[in-house]
């Protein structure tokens, strides 16, 4: 993981296994369990890496916890978080994740939480909820002030209603927590921007679960993307070997090779350690016979060998090449295209001896390859857009990928 240039690590806990309750072997349950999560979250500590303590499984009574719930139980979940809370309240360098995946279908059961099976607010959860106000305060009664993670509905996929229902903290450290994969709702930019930025332009947000469960990784390029816009963090799940439906991002443990899908988010997080490379693709419309795709970026480090490609489907019969130029300078840089049947690929090439320097502002680093149609309208969200190159610095090789967004 220090070696894909993690900076942060999610910790899923059982419940019954912190607690030590409800049949869990002595070897894998309370002092014993809770020792090796310290273990563990020291161990990150030492490479530099934050921790994040993560609820995901809980249980009710005396039933084994085997399995995500609706919401976490009253219970033992407010003992687990002030046991937990209590622990680790010393450490500044370890958030709380509250609760892993919400699905109950009420803001106010998520907030408030109920007393008894099926009451109101929660009257779709079989069983007595500890809400996120009452989890708030069990973490603030040990004085504890570590920042608490606090996932949306929808199985964290649904921010609409979380600023409305946003729980009160003494500390004022609360911070939204959501995920995003490419099987749920709200997968696009359009549905990003319109739901999760007005969220995180409020308070401090973070894609704690992030995934693409297609063996690509097209998908989780695009969120990344469009999250280092906004500076918004994210956690790409799961640091394992369970293969593309999970997702996985190795293909072996003991090596750290990467799935194909840890391949894009692996130079992704290099790109951005080694140079702070950032991008996006966007596609414009200037009339009805002439369309533009372009790359930006910026980066805090000086580049050198840099290769910008952007690939135009020919998805309409009359697209064909119209030009090409970059905010960059395009006496900089040899700029040509590649035609065929299916696709038009622009290249821009560094020229030998020349360095990118440092901007951060991403219209200075402008890539856009122009077409035009005879009257056809041009589906862009199939259009690629690459950056590869090395820092002038140190020598590190960066890629940065992406899709174009309409």
């Amino acid at each position: 993981m220090a070696s894909w240039q993690m900076n942060a690590v999610r910790i899923s806990i059982n419940e019954d296994c912190w607690l030590g309750i409800n049949g869990v072997p002595a070897q894998y349950a309370g002092k014993n369990y809770q020792q090796a999560i310290t273990d563990y979250v020291n161990l990150l500590h030492d490479k530099n890496m934050l921790a994040i303590i993560d609820l995901h499984w809980v249980s009710v009574g005396t039933t084994p916890a085997t399995k995500q719930l609706a919401m976490p139980d009253l219970d033992h979940s407010v003992d687990l978080w002030k046991s937990v809370a209590t622990n680790f309240k010393d450490d500044s360098s370890i958030l709380f994740d509250l609760y892993n995946e919400p699905f109950t279908t009420s803001w106010d059961c998520w907030r408030d939480g109920s007393t008894a099976a099926s009451s109101a607010p929660c009257t779709d959860v079989n069983f007595a909820v500890a809400g996120m106000q009452t989890l708030v305060d069990a973490v603030r009664s040990t004085g504890a002030t570590n920042p608490l993670l606090l996932a949306g509905l929808r199985w964290g996929n649904d921010m609409t209603g979380w600023l409305d229902h946003k729980p009160h903290d003494p500390q004022h450290n609360l911070m939204a927590a959501y995920h995003n994969y490419n099987f749920n709702q709200c997968i696009t930019s359009s549905c990003w921007q319109s739901q999760v930025l007005p969220v995180a332009r409020r308070v401090p947000l973070v894609m704690t679960e992030v995934g693409e469960t297609d063996c690509a990784h097209s998908f989780i390029d695009n969120l990344m993307n469009w999250a280092d816009r906004y500076n918004i963090g994210y956690i790409p799940w799961a640091w394992n070997t369970y293969g593309c439906g999970y997702p996985a991002l190795l293909s072996k443990m003991s090596t750290g090779t990467p799935s194909v899908y840890g391949q894009g988010v692996m130079q992704h997080f290099q790109a951005l350690s080694y140079a702070g490379l950032k991008g996006y693709g966007e596609y414009a419309i200037s009339n009805r016979f002439f369309g533009e795709d372009s790359a930006s970026f910026k980066f805090t480090a000086p580049l050198k060998d840099v290769t910008v490609k952007i690939v135009v489907r020919k998805d309409v019969a009359s697209l064909q090449y119209l030009n090409a130029y970059t905010t960059a300078g395009n006496s900089r840089f040899d700029i040509t295209h590649v035609d065929t049947p299916t696709d038009i690929t622009y290249t821009f090439a560094l020229k030998s001896g020349e360095v990118l320097q440092p901007l951060d502002f991403y219209q200075a680093n402008q890539f856009a390859a122009l077409f035009r149609t005879s009257n056809e309208t041009h589906d862009a969200t199939n259009d690629t857009f690459v950056l590869n190159g090395t820092t002038d610095t140190d020598g590190q090789a960066v890629v940065l990928t992406g899709n174009i967004v309409s």
